[in-house]
């Protein structure tokens, strides 16, 4: 899914078309959280990643990070 897109910020283009949702989607019925499973698969990718990867993410981390 991600191949199709500029960046992985670009996928989330609507309410239904959300990176959860989709997820949802391909898991079968009742085995997706978003609350368990997002922390678990942002962990897995690394901060690092998706910072290089996620240009407006990388802004607001940055701009977290300026606050000391």
């Amino acid at each position: 899914m991600a191949a199709a897109y500029s960046t992985p910020e670009d996928i989330n283009d609507g309410t239904h078309t959300a990176p959860s949702k989709r997820l949802k989607g391909i898991f079968p019925p009742g085995t997706y959280s978003k609350a368990e499973h997002g922390p678990l698969i942002a962990e897995a990718i690394g901060i690092d990643r998706m910072r290089a990867r996620c240009p407006g993410f990388n802004a607001w981390v940055t701009h977290l990070q300026a606050w000391g």
